[in-house]
């Protein structure tokens, strides 16, 4: 599936400079895009309450407008329509985002070399939420740990870039009319190459 060039800047895209956490840690969207397999991603499960493993392509889609915006913990590369959680819940559109904007982050927790995500009952392995939510299994809930799984994060600047290539992050494998933010539909965007510390949530 690809989308007609005419139509994406009204679309959620990313650039393949984008980094997403998925499975394989903090990837660049160009090396999900060469490999044309599905991966998978973690995205925002409202209904089940915590982070949640996704199948997910990417797709080429032209080009379109394309924006950095810059936060304490480094800057993300994506297209005009993204959209962003902002820290009060709602979704903002990434060409709307001005300096004092705060955007939800979501912290990933390192410990000795296994990642993981803070549940309501303690931390879930990554690798857990993919048995679980792929294959089917039971996760396991490992040693509570104080603090918040998501916190405020405020946009220090914003750097339009110019037209770019645009691509479109299909989670779920559901077509763009059918897109449900709040229900799953969304992924991690990351500052770097590191596979811990925060990011934000995208769809």
């Amino acid at each position: 599936m690809s989308l007609n060039a005419s139509t994406t800047a009204s679309q959620p895209y990313v650039t393949p400079g984008t980094r997403i956490f998925c499975s394989l840690g903090s990837v660049h969207v160009r090396s999900l895009m060469d490999n044309k397999l599905p991966f998978t991603v973690f995205a925002l499960d409202k209904p089940k309450g915590r982070l949640a493993a996704k199948s997910s392509l990417i797709h080429k889609c032209g080009q379109a407008p394309t924006v950095r915006i810059a936060t304490e913990i480094g800057s993300f590369d994506v297209g005009t329509s993204l959209r962003l959680l902002a820290a009060d819940q709602s979704w903002i559109v990434a060409g709307d985002i001005t300096p004092g904007t705060c955007l939800l982050s979501v912290e990933l927790i390192n410990d000795e070399g296994l990642i993981f995500a803070r549940h309501p009952q303690g931390l879930l392995s990554l690798m857990d939420l993919v048995d679980c939510d792929i294959d089917g299994v039971r996760p396991t809930v490992h040693s509570p740990e104080k603090g918040a799984a998501f916190r405020s994060l405020e946009v220090q600047a914003v750097q339009p870039l110019g037209e770019g290539p645009a691509c479109w992050v299909q989670v779920d494998f559901v077509d763009l009319g059918s897109v449900n933010l709040e229900g799953g539909h969304n992924f991690l965007i990351w500052p770097d190459g590191t596979s811990f510390g925060h990011g934000l949530i995208a769809g």
